[in-house]
């Protein structure tokens, strides 16, 4: 909205340099609906070159940004498509009629004698153009500080959060993706197995202190929600039943992220599905 203030501005003081070009174009028959639709034409020309040019930099830096996302954030697959193309394109079509329409009709209601009798002259301005161009700087200096103060506030609140305190020591963490071929790890047996002898051999690195494996990394995912059933409440329905973020975690994952246990005690690997004190899953219904 502000560049499309700032070229509707800079339209009109165009326009106001043709009024002689105008008037003598008006002298010979020229009436003023085709003058504004010259004007409009070459409104709706510069509009489209820029709508095509937004979108060849939109396609650039576009892919750009993506790429600097951090791993496992929400990042679109495709900036571009032909949803985006044509609303950009109808865009810049509204964005010309619209502050297009204000310079031509301004120059064309113009009187054709008082503006041939000012010879070697650029032409009066008028005081009505004066105001719609000083109007149009109010609007451009309003938009900017609302642009402003929006970014101010968004680069606020990412240094906010990337000052943000996890709960738990994010110095010296290294993590990464492991996807594991369904038709070789068709059983979970098969999954275990391999999770624990990758964990052996990652600990085993010179300068590894610990090394664990989780479903979810913290932060960036919440993991999946799972519902349970209280003492005594099995009776209740499924979708009254209170529910709670899910991860699946190996032994010494608390420690490996300096993660402090606050009541109980961390699992370890002699934990398993049929281990004492460990909540059973609820009945599938």
């Amino acid at each position: 909205m502000i560049a499309c203030a700032n070229i509707s501005n800079l339209l009109l003081s165009k326009a106001i340099d043709r009024q002689r070009e105008i008037a003598v174009r008006t002298a010979m028959g020229a009436t003023r609906g085709r003058l504004i639709r010259q004007l409009l034409t070459e409104s709706v020309v510069l509009s489209i070159a820029g709508g095509l040019a937004g979108l060849a930099i939109a396609s650039w830096g576009g892919q750009a940004l993506v790429d600097i996302v951090p791993h496992g954030a929400p990042a679109p697959d495709n900036m571009l498509n032909w949803t985006i193309f044509g609303l950009t394109m109808a865009l810049s079509l509204v964005s010309a009629v619209v502050f297009g329409l204000a310079p031509a009709f301004e120059v064309s209601s113009n009187d054709v004698n008082s503006t041939l009798k000012e010879t070697g002259r650029s032409g009066s301005r008028g005081l009505r153009g004066r105001r719609f161009r000083n109007g149009l700087v109010v609007v451009e200096v309003m938009l900017t500080m609302v642009l402003l103060v929006g970014s101010g506030l968004v680069i606020r609140t990412s240094m906010v959060i990337r000052n943000l305190q996890p709960g738990f020591d994010k110095k010296g963490l290294l993590t990464l993706d492991v996807e594991l071929p369904s038709d070789r790890y068709a059983t979970p047996q098969q999954v275990e197995s391999f999770y624990s002898r990758a964990l052996t051999q990652l600990s085993a690195v010179p300068g590894v202190q610990s090394a664990a494996a989780t479903s979810h990394v913290p932060v960036m995912n919440d993991g999946q929600s799972t519902g349970f059933v209280l003492s005594g409440s099995e009776d209740v329905p499924v979708r009254e039943r209170p529910t709670g973020a899910h991860i699946e975690v190996s032994a010494d994952f608390f420690r490996t992220i300096g993660l402090p246990v606050s009541n109980g005690r961390g699992f370890t690997s002699q934990d398993t599905s049929n281990s004492a004190n460990l909540l059973s899953p609820a009945p599938k219904q």
